[in-house]
């Protein structure tokens, strides 16, 4: 679930993997191997990309954030 729920947020802002990847301080490659579910984040990513996204680190990665309107993500960067 966290890799597509990455994918959908990521889509989301409009942003392009590399532009996401420069604003976590990772490679691109990086962070697109977390997209397609190959690897996962440490805890201090994760906390990171949550607050990015302006979800709770439980929605992050355990929940379709795809299926509801979110009300908590903010569509403005």
């Amino acid at each position: 679930m966290f890799h597509l729920n990455l994918k959908y947020l990521r889509h989301r802002r409009q942003l392009s993997q590399q532009l996401l990847a420069e604003e976590l301080g990772i490679p691109r490659t990086t962070y697109s191997e977390y997209e397609k579910g190959n690897t996962e984040p440490n805890l201090r990513l994760l906390t990171r990309m949550s607050e990015l996204f302006t979800i709770s680190l439980d929605q992050l990665i355990r929940e379709d954030v795809s299926l509801g309107v979110w009300k908590y993500l903010k569509t403005t960067t």
